[in-house]
């Protein structure tokens, strides 16, 4: 297929992409039959190979490295091509054993250390009562404020432990996974002093063991259940209608409808506005109102709580525990900010225009 999209074509080509094939022409050690295939039609389209060396491009645990991307170029390119690599920053975006930024459990937040560790850190940010005159600038104050940020995440709180397809119940506890720990030890204990003197003791504590963790799973269901039953009361669309929709089953499919229907719901969601006329106004980039600590706080209270967090990770109720501590400097990192990119946006389009 893409032999005959290129084949009536009389410019240079230079073709990149997924083969998922092996040959030694780019470093593999042997030649499969898709290989042979790709092989066969650059001779024919008298492309050259462009690949150097033998960096894999792709890796996966238990399966191994592979060079699956190619890069393919008419004989004029190639005759000029001075280097082909694989450059460490394309390398690290591509490769599946990247690591998921980590996330930190909340519910074992130490609020009193934090914000020992916040205030403690805040003489490593920048100054920023000076004028400051580059977009850099702000960034480094940004950047050094979410670096002492997370760095007092990963000193007060755990890291959560990533596990692939599995949740815990929702009645779970730290207790309850102790105790099971506890009756594991014991079951281990007790099998392996099944024949000796000590094992009648060991299976006895070990019954006792699992008699409790039985118990607190009882206790901690019901008083799990009760409180589910009170939330669904607060939020019908919560955990309690997630736990229903997965023991029932999917509801069913959504009836049809014509196309007049199908209009009107078109209509209702996307409603046509006339055209604003409204004169768009110059704004001054030198003349930008400071943030005032009521606008601060009305944005950490639009924060909110218990949500999935950014690229960052950074929970939003650290967020806000972190601008409550920070209060008077979060307004000026905030308006240096905003200052210095609305200038810089401004002189983008006057060259005339100094900061």
């Amino acid at each position: 297929m893409l032999e005959d999209h290129f084949r009536d074509t009389t410019q240079e080509l230079v073709i990149a992409g997924d083969f998922n094939a092996r040959a030694p022409e780019w470093g593999m050690p042997q030649t499969n039959k898709r290989g042979r295939l790709i092989l066969e039609m650059a001779a024919r389209m008298d492309l050259m190979v462009l690949n150097m060396g033998n960096t894999p491009t792709y890796r996966r645990p238990g399966f191994g490295n592979s060079i699956p991307d190619l890069s393919l170029a008419s004989e004029t390119i190639a005759a000029i091509r001075e280097e082909w690599r694989i450059g460490r920053e394309m390398r690290n975006r591509t490769d599946p054993r990247n690591k998921i930024p980590h996330r930190w459990n909340y519910r074992k937040f130490d609020d009193v250390k934090f914000a020992e560790k916040l205030l403690s850190g805040i003489g490593d940010i920048p100054e920023t009562s000076q004028i400051v005159k580059r977009r850099e600038n702000a960034e480094d104050v940004v950047s050094s404020t979410m670096k002492i940020l997370k760095c007092a995440c990963d000193s007060f709180m755990p890291i959560i432990k990533r596990f692939i397809n599995r949740k815990s119940a929702y009645w779970w506890t730290e207790e309850i996974a102790e105790l099971r720990r506890n009756c594991l030890k014991l079951r281990r204990k007790a099998q392996r002093a099944r024949r000796g003197a000590k094992g009648i003791d060991y299976s006895s504590e070990h019954k006792s063991a699992r008699k409790e963790l039985r118990i607190a799973i009882k206790r901690s269901k019901f008083r799990c259940w009760k409180a589910l039953c009170d939330e669904v009361n607060a939020d019908p669309w919560g955990l309690g209608y997630k736990i229903a929709t997965q023991k029932i089953g999917a509801l069913g499919s959504v009836g049809t409808m014509t196309a007049r229907e199908m209009q009107k719901v078109v209509d209702e969601l996307f409603p046509t506005h006339p055209l604003r006329t409204d004169a768009e106004t110059e704004i001054d980039g030198s003349n930008i109102p400071a943030f005032s600590m009521g606008e601060l706080e009305v944005a950490v209270s639009s924060l909110k709580n218990r949500k999935t967090p950014g690229p960052d990770c950074i929970p939003a109720e650290i967020r806000s525990h972190a601008v409550l501590e920070w209060r008077f400097k979060e307004c000026t990192v905030f308006t240096k900010a905003v200052t210095i990119l609305f200038a810089t946006d401004l002189s983008l389009n006057d060259p005339d225009r100094s900061l």
